[in-house]
């Protein structure tokens, strides 16, 4: 990963990893089946840090999230995340998860886009992703 920090006049952006977190949108589609019995492994792949200047600004960030699947099928969620209160990491926006995954329901059917964020928010819960944003805040 690269770290690199970047100062405005308004915020400083730090971040750890080289992939922005919002590319992988355009990462080949992944499909999944909801009821898979082998569990999708997600690793962390970085955070992003945002950090306003000036009393009452809350820290932002996203953080991206990944498993390489096979050599060619690689699946990827991000999301944004803001820290409510010191060491409280919540995410900004449970609808606005990015990802390149295409859920399919048992009989291998499009889940529905209400039902498939409900799933991938089911996913982001069973993560240790406040974690690592906690250690990226402390770096």
């Amino acid at each position: 990963m690269i770290e690199s920090m970047s100062d405005a006049s308004s915020s400083k952006i730090k971040t750890t990893f080289d992939i922005p977190p919002w590319v992988i949108v355009s990462w080949p589609t992944v499909l999944w089946r909801i009821d898979a019995t082998k569990r999708l492994q997600l690793m962390h792949l970085g955070t992003r840090i945002v950090s306003s200047k000036g009393p009452g600004h809350h820290v932002t960030g996203q953080t991206l999230w990944g498993n390489e699947m096979d050599h060619e099928n690689t699946a990827g969620l991000a999301w944004d995340w803001i820290e409510v209160r010191h060491n409280v990491i919540a995410l900004a926006d449970p609808m606005g998860l990015v990802t390149n995954l295409t859920l399919l329901n048992p009989q291998g059917a499009l889940v529905p886009t209400l039902q498939a964020a409900i799933h991938l928010n089911e996913l982001v819960h069973t993560l240790p992703w406040q974690a690592a944003v906690q250690k990226a805040l402390q770096n």
